[in-house]
């Protein structure tokens, strides 16, 4: 095997040495290994970057070390190419042993990457156009409790672009991720782009070069810490877990609770309903807060006043609109009171609540990418955050909801990148899980979003 280095300047016995390992790593039966086949190429056809060639194997080891010709050369070991960026230095030849890490094999297939312009240019209507001439159809698998929970979105969308249908199907974050791998196991990928609370997911998928990178329209206004600097998912909006109350079942709006010890109010008792922090790791986390402020003794308390457990974080907001329950600690209320709605949300005085960005991202062999590209810019567009969703946004030049300063105004109680951080952990994820069920129990009941299957691609019947 016959290799070219160009543009390095480092001692050729340690080009040797590097030859060495690329061809034992890529366990070559046959190879030459040479000074003279070792060439530093110098002429302007060698753009300034690392580049490994090889002739065929059938080919002799060319002794010839002046031109450097290419023919019938092609690219091998393309991982090693981080190593270019130790190598190459105008002033410096060494390389340390520390380096040697590079030159094992990558995480994962390396994606052919859709680089091309950084940031979306087309418009909504050009996206549009795209979207329909490919078919008009695109797939979005997202987290949520219950089917129809993203109908509202869906109707927007279809709405706003005739002839391009979104199947939105909403299952538990924690079973789209296994469903997603599962498929990706076999082969057989369904959804084109996908929107979850499983935050910790999204960097594994992007070292394993499943997702595209690709940055929508008003990339540059998206909060660096919501989105990847690379480009391959973003956060498209806030979700906030906190108080939410009846208005209609409260003698006076002083009994709406907002810190965690006015749940132990004895007129509270059997009128609190709370998801399984067990089963939505969003829950688990503010109970995770609670647990580090106020101790276990807090969770003891809290379940002598009998609260009602469900699945899913849509049931309690149900159970509040149906006059069916009081109050709940940890769900998403809207952030702007409705009058025409019993729904009252009250932030904590001096407790923490949770938020986070729902992060997106398109599948890199996604069917139909034009459509999921639209999806993206359309959730993401500040219109579309400004005037249809009624918690925090995940741009900066977005104002918050009226009342209210950014989700960053908050920092004693609220760090909307502290859960992602958290689920990242997932031993102490875990750890914590197993100790609060010891005090609840474990989960009971069915999923609130149905038994979907491992390839659905439509909702199911709501």
């Amino acid at each position: 095997m016959n290799l070219l280095f160009c543009n390095l300047k480092i001692p050729a016995d340690l080009l040797i040495s590097i030859v060495h390992t690329i061809v034992l790593s890529n366990q070559c039966r046959k190879a030459i290994i040479l000074k003279s086949s070792v060439c530093l190429h110098t002429s302007p056809r060698s753009c300034g970057s690392l580049v490994i060639l090889a002739h065929h194997p059938r080919n002799q080891v060319q002794e010839e070390t002046s031109d450097c010709q290419t023919e019938d050369m092609y690219l091998v070991f393309f991982p090693l190419v981080v190593l270019a960026f130790h190598l190459l230095s105008p002033t410096d030849s060494r390389i340390d042993s520390n380096h040697v890490s590079y030159l094992k094999p990558s995480y994962g297939p390396v994606p052919k990457y859709n680089s091309g312009k950084e940031v979306e240019t087309k418009s909504l209507d050009e996206l549009y156009a795209d979207a329909l001439r490919e078919g008009g159809r695109v797939i979005l698998y997202a987290g949520g409790d219950t089917p129809g929970q993203q109908d509202y979105f869906k109707m927007l969308f279809e709405n706003r672009f005739p002839g391009v249908k979104l199947d939105v199907i909403v299952d538990y974050s924690k079973f789209h991720n296994g469903r997603i791998e599962n498929q990706l196991a076999n082969k057989n990928l369904i959804p084109d782009i996908i929107q979850l609370q499983t935050i910790q997911d999204f960097p594994r998928w992007k070292k394993r070069g499943l997702l595209l990178k690709y940055k929508p329209r008003g990339w540059k206004s998206i909060y660096e810490g919501f989105k990847d600097p690379d480009g391959f998912y973003t956060g498209i909006y806030v979700i906030v877990f906190t108080n939410c109350a009846n208005r209609h079942l409260l003698r006076s709006m002083d009994q709406v609770p907002r810190d965690a010890y006015n749940y132990l109010n004895p007129d509270l008792r059997n009128k609190i309903t709370i998801t399984y922090p067990n089963d939505d790791d969003a829950v688990l986390f503010y109970f995770k807060l609670i647990v580090d402020r106020y101790g276990w003794r807090y969770i003891e308390q809290l379940l002598q006043q009998n609260p009602i457990w469900v699945r899913g974080t849509q049931e309690p907001m149900d159970a509040i609109g149906a006059n069916r329950t009081v109050v709940s600690p940890a769900v998403a209320c809207p952030l702007v009171n409705s009058l025409d709605q019993p729904h009252y949300l009250a932030l904590p005085r001096y407790d923490p609540f949770v938020t986070w960005p729902q992060t997106a991202a398109i599948f890199r062999n996604a069917r139909r990418p034009a459509a999921a590209k639209l999806y993206l810019n359309w959730i993401t567009d500040a219109f579309t955050q400004q005037y249809y969703w009624p918690y925090w946004s995940v741009r900066r030049d977005v104002p918050p909801p009226a009342g209210y300063g950014t989700v960053f105004d908050y920092p004693s109680q609220t760090d909307p990148l502290a859960f992602g951080r958290w689920m990242s952990d997932r031993e102490q994820v875990e750890l914590f899980r197993s100790q609060i069920t010891l005090y609840i129990g474990e989960v009971q009941g069915k999923p609130s979003p149905g038994i979907l299957g491992i390839y659905p691609e439509k909702a199911l019947a709501h």
